[in-house]
C-alpha cells in the first residue's frame, strides 16, 4: 500500500510540473504542438524529481487572437475525429 502511494505522490508531482511548464510557456505566447510521453526526460540520470520538455521542432508563437486550425503533433497521439477533419 505504501509504495502505490508513493507512485501516486510521484505521479502527482510530475503532472504538476508538467502543467507548470506549460503553463510557462503559454504565458509567453509559445505553445508546444507535440505533448507525448516521449518528449519528457529526466532531467539528469541520478535525479528522478526534475523533468525537461523537449522537441520544440512544432513549436509556435501564436499571436492574442491569432487560432489555430491545422492538426498538428504525432499522430498517433491526435484523436481520431481531429484527424478525420
Amino acid at each position: 500500500m505504501l509504495l502505490s502511494l508513493i507512485c501516486v505522490f510521484a505521479a502527482g508531482f510530475f503532472v504538476a510540473c508538467l502543467v507548470s511548464g506549460l503553463e510557462y510557456f503559454h504565458e509567453k505566447s509559445i505553445i508546444h504542438r507535440d505533448i507525448k510521453p516521449e518528449n519528457f526526460l529526466l532531467y539528469k540520470e541520478d535525479d528522478d524529481t526534475h523533468i525537461k520538455l523537449i522537441d520544440f521542432g512544432l513549436a509556435k508563437r501564436v499571436g492574442q487572437n491569432e487560432v489555430m486550425n491545422a492538426p498538428n503533433g504525432t499522430p498517433y497521439y491526435i484523436a481520431p475525429e481531429v484527424l478525420k477533419g
